[in-house]
């Protein structure tokens, strides 16, 4: 089976995190669903810095190693992507992905985000106080959201992915659209029902 069929059927797990030889960065596993579709790769960040922090440097490109490009039958030594083409990523890091500069008490909020490729329901958050709709207006880059639902459209393959469940870091540049969902587990239900009728629309 080729190396990218093993990445989309998670045969290929995400590593977890381990020190370069020079003790100044650690090596993140993580996945990928980018424009060109899935990528699995690693990626360099310095040590003690919050993986959201670093993606928030001013590089616009991000440097990947070993990296499993979708359809493509062996890895590349380094491969770099810029980041307004990544839609969202898992990543495999002991480090918490909230950023570091972050103060204040902050709520849970369980938002739904239409994307190009599909939709994505989870738990972000956000300052106490401010609205949803303010936070997004405001915000550029990636966020951190937890728990997440959701169904991607690979406009490479045809294919659908759907998952539950997953952390995942996402691009709030790619976002098209959002809506904020009650709290309340009794609420799954609506929340599928919620993912299926925005992927609909693709």
């Amino acid at each position: 089976m080729p190396a990218w069929k093993k990445i989309l059927n998670d045969e290929i797990p995400l590593r977890k995190p381990r020190t370069i030889r020079n003790k100044l960065n650690r090596v993140v596993s993580a996945r990928l669903f980018t424009d060109m579709g899935w990528i699995v790769a690693d990626i360099q960040v310095p040590i003690h810095t919050r993986f959201i922090d670093f993606l928030s440097h001013t590089n616009p490109f991000l440097s990947l190693t070993s990296a499993f490009i979708e359809h493509r039958k062996s890895a590349l030594d380094f491969f770099a992507i810029k980041k307004q083409g990544i839609s969202f990523m898992a990543v495999m890091d002991t480090e918490s992905p909230e950023s570091a500069s972050s103060v204040g008490v902050q709520i849970a909020h369980n938002i739904s985000c239409l994307i190009a490729e599909g939709a994505i329901t989870g738990n972000a958050s956000i300052h106490q106080g401010v609205r949803v709709s303010d936070y997004f207006a405001r915000h550029r880059g990636f966020v951190h959201m937890q728990d997440c639902h959701f169904r991607i459209h690979d406009r490479q393959t045809g294919n659908v992915r759907a998952e539950k469940d997953a952390d995942i870091i996402l691009n709030s540049d790619r976002i098209v659209g959002l809506c904020e969902l009650p709290l309340d587990g009794c609420e799954a239900q609506k929340t599928d029902a919620c993912l299926h009728d925005e992927t609909s629309m693709i």
